[in-house]
């Protein structure tokens, strides 16, 4: 096993020095002319910076691949770009509108076995809007309206519908979606009374 931790560290170190060095010019919020003077960054630009746009992020393969848990990646992780950023109001979220796939050949570790290239798929995020993400609360059966809500996540992520898919799937008992109404218990109406 030490063999294999100095061969991935090897690999690692490797790619680092293939990779080209970031220029300065691309560091956010640089300190200009390099003077004792502090400068000030104005509105337009540190809002036009910080508002809701696809940048470049470090991904984890196992995030992205949770059933690939017991294998080595080479690298640990990926540039991938996602939707990140501000929007100006609590009530809107940054959220991908348009993505593709990319396709990336990473070195797959497995233990007692050789290493090898393997080919594995990422969302990657190209525009990005701030949208209404409305979140829904979900009344379950039995429960007397007591009680936390269950939220589903935000649009777009669930697609409309709020279940769980892949290998999160769960049946799960059969339940009433109240979208930004009072609390309800099935079988009864929005006074509280049975119908």
């Amino acid at each position: 096993m030490p063999a294999m931790r100095l061969f991935t560290c090897f690999l690692q170190v490797l790619a680092g020095l293939a990779l080209p060095a970031v220029p300065p010019q691309q560091w956010a919020l640089s300190a200009g002319n390099g003077s004792s003077e502090a400068e000030v960054v104005p509105f337009q630009e540190v809002w036009g910076r910080s508002y809701c746009r696809a940048l470049e992020r470090l991904v984890d393969i196992v995030s992205e691949y949770p059933g690939e848990v017991e294998h080595m990646f080479s690298p640990s992780c990926v540039s991938l770009l996602r939707c990140t950023g501000c929007c100006g109001d609590e009530n809107l979220h940054c959220v991908p509108v348009e993505t593709v796939n990319v396709t990336m050949q990473l070195l797959k570790i497995r233990s007692g076995d050789r290493p090898s290239y393997v080919e594995l798929t990422f969302s990657q995020h190209v525009h990005c809007e701030c949208r209404h993400s409305p979140r829904q609360s979900l009344a379950m059966p039995g429960d007397g309206g007591a009680g936390a809500p269950l939220l589903c996540p935000p649009l777009p992520a669930w697609g409309g519908g709020c279940a769980l898919t892949g290998s999160q799937s769960v049946a799960l008992p059969s339940f009433t979606i109240l979208e930004e109404t009072p609390r309800m218990h099935p079988g009864r109406e929005g006074n509280g009374q049975r119908k």
